[in-house]
């Protein structure tokens, strides 16, 4: 855990997913792509808009996984959403274990993709430089325990889920 913030680092020495989270609790894991994507800022603000509702439909944790550097962590969630939970996993073994992927050109660079990402850049979420891999697609997983309640797998890098897809 890095000092005031709930940014956890994923390392075999570190704790155990049951240490981490209760058994009884639904944790939504939001994977990202990397730090630079307009579509994780997009995420990002979305989830917190619907953090309320999600907590009434009976999320108890939103959780972020990410695989980027720490220091790009500390500066993207500060500006974003200071106190939500996020996950350093830099090895990508969570993203190989929930068997979140690389994307294909279409999904990333695609229609699709492309037009949910000027949607992004004109409602003010920019875009950035990729400072780790740009190819990594997003993921959405509600888990209880050890668990999967519910998945989300985008079809392309900018698919945003629906609130009951979440809960």
């Amino acid at each position: 855990m890095i000092k005031g913030r709930n940014l956890r680092s994923q390392n075999a020495d570190g704790p155990t997913w049951s240490e981490q989270f209760p058994a009884n609790a639904k944790v939504l894991l939001v994977f990202l792509r990397h730090f630079g994507c307009t579509f994780c800022r997009q995420t990002i603000a979305h989830l917190k808009e619907i953090e309320p509702e999600l907590k009434n439909r009976g999320v108890d944790n939103i959780v972020f996984i990410f695989h980027g550097a720490l220091e790009d962590a500390h500066d993207f969630f500060e500006k974003r959403w200071p106190s939500v939970a996020a996950i350093h996993d830099p090895d990508l073994r969570y993203y190989t274990k929930f068997g979140v992927t690389r994307g294909s050109l279409r999904q990333l660079l695609g229609p699709h993709a492309l037009i949910a990402g000027i949607k992004g850049l004109l409602i003010g979420h920019g875009i950035g430089r990729p400072k780790s891999d740009p190819f990594l697609m997003p993921g959405f997983f509600l888990l209880k325990g050890d668990v999967i309640l519910k998945e989300f797998r985008p079809s392309h890098a900018g698919e945003m889920p629906a609130i009951e897809q979440l809960s």
